[in-house]
């Protein structure tokens, strides 16, 4: 399950989701708490199915007031935040006392056990995966590319030849920021219109951007835009919509941390071209997310933290209420406590501030078998 930043389209994703408002289910349980023995209860799944909890837990002789059945049902009571109820038998020994504290974790331990059992009816093991990406293995192709993403785009920069230069290899996409593509004519004039442009959607989108994409990204498409890397998972409809319009490509960033073949087939399952897999995956696993689909290797600059919070504004803005933008006017770098430095890269239609680090290098044998993503400030 993924939860998108953007209260915009949370909104816009509700048509999509049905509201549930299902009654509790009952079940019943039988609770044994015998002098000198360990408490157990027995939960009543249906089918004959019965699930048994023994505890450690051993009720104590009671000094003054005993323990009855009512303290029992108080303590099983307490599940407003779960998705059943018991209805509680009890079979208590005369004299005997166990207290409010042990009488909660004992309904802990049977609500862990049924959800433990309920579960185990949807889980798919590796055999299930193995199985669906049977055929998958047999049509899944990897057309490596060379891709290069630019940060901070600048209008005659000569992207092509210095990218052919520093990795002497021909470029064949080339990743703009949204905001970038805004202004296409200055996309085109910089000699990019023989390379293939891709517009990205980054992890956080606040009001203003939400609403110029959701105004112009179908436009950019129709004026010539070949692809959208994906780093908001709720674009998919939006993004889905305009594929099957126009026949674009969807890569899906690497912040959606796609680490194994289950988040492979869910972006498969809703047209992703290729998978910008996560930074901090290992070799094995990019492998087997190759059986399901293409795979983007991003090498020399990640993005390490996106926030709202602009340190720009807070250190250099010397009116605090009213912001003169200095991240306009200058370049910015962050260094941690470990000397360690972040090109500090900020979006001034939602204030949005992003900390954009080196990573480490994928082996070169895995960059011999996948598009690889390089990157420029």
């Amino acid at each position: 399950m993924y939860k998108t930043s953007s209260v915009t389209l949370l909104e816009e994703l509700k048509k999509y989701i049905k509201p549930c408002n299902a009654v509790k289910k009952v079940y019943d349980i039988n609770i044994d708490i015998l002098e000198g023995k360990n408490i157990t209860a027995k939960a009543k799944m249906g089918n004959d199915n019965v699930i048994e909890i023994v505890s450690n837990i051993i009720p104590e002789k009671s000094v003054t007031k005993p323990l009855d059945k009512t303290m029992v049902e108080n303590a099983f009571s307490k599940t407003r935040e779960e998705a059943f109820e018991f209805n509680v038998n009890c079979n208590i020994s005369s004299s005997v006392y166990v207290s409010m504290a042990s009488l909660n974790d004992l309904r802990r331990q049977v609500f862990s056990k049924i959800y433990e059992y309920i579960l185990g009816f949807y889980k798919r093991n590796t055999k299930d995966v193995q199985e669906m990406t049977k055929l998958n293995k047999l049509c899944v192709t990897q057309n490596k590319e060379n891709a290069l993403y630019v940060y901070n785009f600048k209008k005659g920069a000569e992207y092509i030849s210095r990218y052919e230069k520093k990795y002497n290899s021909k470029l064949d996409l080339i990743y703009l920021n949204f905001k970038d593509v805004l202004k296409y004519e200055d996309v085109v004039s910089s000699n990019l219109q023989n390379i293939a442009v891709y517009v990205v959607l980054s992890n956080l989108n606040l009001k203003n951007t939400a609403s110029l994409i959701n105004r112009h990204l179908e436009r950019l498409v129709i004026r010539g835009i070949k692809g959208i890397v994906i780093g908001d998972v709720g674009y998919l409809p939006l993004c889905k919509e305009l594929k099957q319009k126009y026949d674009i490509k969807l890569i899906a960033d690497y912040t959606l941390n796609t680490m194994n073949s289950f988040t492979a087939e869910f972006l498969r399952e809703n047209l992703i071209d290729r998978i910008a897999v996560n930074i901090e995956i290992t070799g094995k696993q990019i492998d087997e997310i190759s059986k399901i689909c293409e795979v983007e290797l991003v090498e020399d600059l990640c993005t390490a933290m996106t926030s709202r919070y602009c340190i720009i504004g807070s250190f250099v803005n010397k009116d605090k209420d009213i912001c003169s933008k200095p991240c306009i006017h200058g370049n910015y770098t962050l260094v941690d406590g470990f000397g360690k430095a972040y090109n500090i890269l900020c979006d001034n239609t939602d204030c949005v501030m992003r900390l954009v680090r080196n990573k480490p290098k994928f082996d070169e044998n895995l960059k011999d078998k996948y598009t690889v993503r390089h990157s420029m400030l």
